[in-house]
């Protein structure tokens, strides 16, 4: 036997590792706080309640940018009719809450407005119409002179 080896026919078992400190998420799963409170003491329960307010104010901040694009994205839809960079509307000082209604809802007549003005401030352009050019037809101009269509004589007599 050696040095390093253990005595097994003793009956002492080999000293075990100190348990491992909890990691930041253990407290919170066990019901304590990050602070080691009981989730009972009236500490415990303020801190569970502000972070689940933190928690509900991050998420409605995300869902009120989103619902901002969605809307700025309708003001533009709306602005291309009658400008040909309909983002740039809001380079002139136009606040998506100008053209919102009362619901919160894009006014259309509201939008009508606000780029009209905008246009007229900027100097935008009107947007350029499409073509109104008929579709290509490869046969189109190919026309043969007026000549009479050859009988069975002239065909004999070209051999």
């Amino acid at each position: 036997m050696t040095a390093t080896d253990t005595p097994t026919d003793t009956g002492q078992q080999p000293a075990a590792d100190p348990p491992a400190p909890p990691e930041d998420g253990a407290a919170e799963q066990d019901g304590a706080d990050p602070n080691g409170q009981p989730p009972e003491s009236p500490n415990g329960e303020a801190a569970k309640f502000r972070r689940q307010l933190r928690d509900a104010e991050t998420e409605r901040d995300g869902l009120r940018t989103q619902l901002d694009t969605i809307r700025r994205g309708e003001v533009e839809r709306l602005a291309a009719a009658t400008v040909a960079r309909p983002g740039a509307i809001w380079k002139a000082g136009v606040e998506l809450a100008d053209v919102l209604d009362d619901n919160g809802r894009v006014d259309p007549a509201k939008v009508t407005e606000a780029v009209r003005a905008a246009a007229e401030q900027l100097g935008l352009a009107r947007p350029v119409p499409q073509s109104r050019r008929p579709a290509f037809n490869p046969g189109q101009g190919n026309v043969t002179p007026d000549i009479p269509p050859a009988g069975w004589d002239e065909f004999l007599k070209r051999k």
